[in-house]
C-alpha cells in the first residue's frame, strides 16, 4: 500500500498498464496495487518479472547474470 500526494495521471496509468500492474484507488487517498518487481533493459523493455515479496535474492542473481 502507498499514499500519493495527487492522483495518478494518465502517463503513469499508461506505464502501469504497459507493465501489467493493476492499481485500485481507495476513498482514503491510498491505493492497492500488484506486488511485482520488474527488471528492465536499457531501452525500458521488461526483461523479467518477479512476483510477490521476498525476491531480493532472485533479483540480485538475475542482475549478476546479465551484468557479468
Amino acid at each position: 500500500m502507498a499514499a500519493l500526494a495527487s492522483p495518478l495521471d494518465d502517463r503513469i496509468r499508461a506505464d502501469l498498464r504497459r507493465l501489467g500492474v493493476w492499481v485500485s484507488s481507495r476513498d482514503d487517498n491510498q491505493f492497492n496495487h500488484s506486488a511485482q518487481a520488474f527488471l528492465l533493459d536499457p531501452e525500458g523493455q521488461v526483461v523479467q518479472v518477479f512476483e510477490g515479496p521476498g525476491n531480493s535474492d532472485r533479483i540480485v542473481a538475475a542482475l549478476r547474470e546479465r551484468l557479468l
